[in-house]
């Protein structure tokens, strides 16, 4: 039989289809439950970590439309913040209980500095608590704070935000990001904030205020591949005239004197300030032998620059004078201070299977080389009460600068499935010098270690049990004014667990500690 084959059944050539596929970027959050972190080092779900995490997404802090870091960390609990306790000025919490300002961090690299700091430029903020000096070196035992910056991303997306309230409240927000080419992207981001408060001087008319602006650039190449760069710059600056807080009579707070005097009371006038200029500009190169190993790099160079001078309110008795513009009336405190660094971190990441077992090992080394100077400002009038100026720098008060070393390495074993044992180890070197006479030099050598085990049957529950420890060195103030003394010591156990619900809408947390 002929078989006569037509046009139609004749076989085709098809057109040549190509298919792309992009890596997850980092940090593919769910609405407010995180889904990824690296506050343990390792890219992870917090919901694997074994120590109490909180995590607060860009997506909360938009929905609340906070604009510091100090509005933010309000949504964490067990944290309290202080009102510049031993001197301590700018962001200052405490954490189960610890003082914080030195356990604060940018991108997993420290950020001490005494300012205060925006959310503008923050993809999250994760809060790990415990002792974590294995995993970011000196600290205190309550934790350590960790805001992560927004990076550049392979989409385009514009977002404008703002919003306006009392006391000439009013903040805008920007977030641009436009991709190049298939691989490389630039975002920026930029803010303007201000706000004043419902105190008030009454011989002057003027309120506190907060005057805020910053933009942040990130620029990334390669994004998606096996070598992935980012070069990240952050400036913020802060016009702010501070509020130094309220009298008090006795025990308790001042309120309605005869001359009128209140709570509601403002001790200082506008030309008080606290001006501080930040710029922090970050480097960060990826190379992924694989999708279980890599090697992550991040060079950051910062300098944080701060003067203010605010009116104490003034001694006295049931009638104390109210204050003027210059007055003379209460304490002035005026202080100018420059903070630098230069920090090195490259951490190596793999997993691979031995002896019939799972192990997630990490290890790393980091540099940091700090430089700090604090002075008094000059009082440039004294005959009219006091005035000051941010520039108007006077004696040195106290120097530091140091270098830093450390190296560490940790493994995490999953012996049988569902059930993993965690170990680490952390070598720290700190060798400081200082203007103080008696104590002009500071040296350590410090071991910190950090386990635990944890049991997790299902990916939605977590059981755990860590223990590990933290230091503080002498002079975690940057400033060295007695014999030095051996380093503060805490070790923390904890056992917690962790359960996710509806597909991860909903988590609870439990922990003793």
């Amino acid at each position: 039989m002929a078989h006569a084959e037509t046009e139609d059944q004749k076989p085709q050539a098809m057109s040549e289809v190509n298919v792309k596929s992009q890596r997850t970027q980092d940090l593919p959050n769910k609405g407010y439950q995180a889904t990824k972190t690296r506050v343990g080092k390792t890219y992870q779900d917090p919901q694997d970590v074994p120590q109490a995490v909180t995590t607060l997404t860009k997506e909360l802090l938009h929905d609340q439309q906070v604009g510091s870091l100090r509005e933010a960390l309000r949504n964490v609990v067990g944290l309290s913040f202080n009102a510049a306790e031993g001197g301590r000025a700018g962001d200052n919490f405490n954490l189960r209980g610890f003082y914080t300002f030195g356990d604060i961090y940018l991108d997993n690299m420290r950020d001490t500095a005494q300012y205060n700091r925006e959310t503008f430029n923050l993809e999250q903020v994760d809060v790990l608590r415990g002792s974590a000096a294995m995993l970011f070196g000196r600290g205190q035992a309550g934790g350590v704070i960790n805001q992560v910056s927004k990076m550049a991303e392979l989409r385009d997306k514009n977002t404008i935000t703002g919003s306006a309230g009392e006391y000439d409240y009013h903040q805008f927000t920007g977030d641009f990001n436009k991709q190049l080419t298939e691989t490389a992207a630039i975002r920026v981001n930029v803010m303007d904030r201000h706000d004043e408060t419902y105190r008030k001087n009454p011989t002057t008319g003027d309120r506190p205020e907060f005057d805020r602006k910053g933009i942040a650039v990130s620029f990334g190449a390669g994004i998606g591949t096996e070598n992935e760069f980012y070069l990240n710059h952050i400036y913020t600056q802060t016009r702010d005239v501070p509020d130094f807080g309220i009298r008090f009579i006795a025990t308790h707070p001042q309120n309605n004197a005869p001359n009128g005097a209140s709570d509601r009371t403002f001790w200082g006038a506008s030309n008080n300030f606290d001006d501080s200029d930040t710029r922090v500009t970050t480097g960060i190169f990826t190379h992924k032998f694989t999708e279980d190993t890599q090697l992550r790099t991040q060079l950051r160079s910062a300098t944080y620059n701060r003067a203010y001078w605010a009116k104490l309110p003034g001694p006295g008795g049931v009638s104390p004078a109210l204050p003027t513009v210059n007055s003379s009336v209460g304490q002035n405190q005026a202080r100018y201070l420059n903070y630098n660094t230069v920090n090195l971190q490259s951490d190596f990441s793999t997993k691979f299977d031995l002896a019939g077992m799972k192990h997630a090992v990490v290890t790393g080394v980091e540099w940091l080389k700090e430089d700090s100077v604090r002075r008094q400002l000059v009082d440039l009038d004294p005959t009219a009460g006091a005035l000051y100026e941010r520039h108007a720098k006077g004696n040195l008060q106290n120097a530091f600068n140091a270098d830093n070393y450390a190296v560490y390495a940790q493994d995490s074993v999953e012996f049988i499935p569902n059930w993993t044992v965690l170990a680490g180890i952390r070598r720290d070197e700190l060798h400081a010098r200082y203007t103080s006479a008696t104590s002009p030099k500071l040296s350590y050598g410090e071991y910190s270690y950090r386990s635990g085990l944890s049991w997790q049957p299902t990916p939605d529950k977590h059981y755990y049990a860590t223990w590990s420890d933290s230091f503080s060195p002498t002079a975690d103030l940057y400033q060295l004014t007695a014999v030095p003394q051996d380093p503060e010591r805490s070790k923390t156990v904890e056992v917690g667990s962790k359960w996710l619900f509806n597909d991860g809408d909903l988590a609870v947390r439990t922990a003793l500690f």
